[in-house]
């Protein structure tokens, strides 16, 4: 998806880092589809972006509670 669509904290962060595309994990959890990068590729990364909440709960429901880096608001 084009970062441009996502939510204004996510979008400027995103922007920030001259990033035009992300995938969408689950609801509110997005990671950079970087230049080259298959969405497979960033599915499988270590860096979640998002709403602290949904990254915490897709963390403990999907990555068997691994924690990640990234921004959250």
């Amino acid at each position: 998806m084009q970062v441009s669509s996502l939510p204004s904290q996510v979008r400027n962060w995103f922007q920030m880092q001259g990033t035009a595309r992300a995938v969408q994990l689950a609801p509110g959890v997005w990671t950079a589809l970087q230049d080259g990068a298959t969405v497979e590729d960033a599915v499988n990364t270590d860096v979640l972006d998002g709403f602290c909440s949904s990254i915490k709960a897709f963390e403990r429901v999907c990555r068997g509670g691994r924690m990640h880096t990234g921004a959250c608001w």
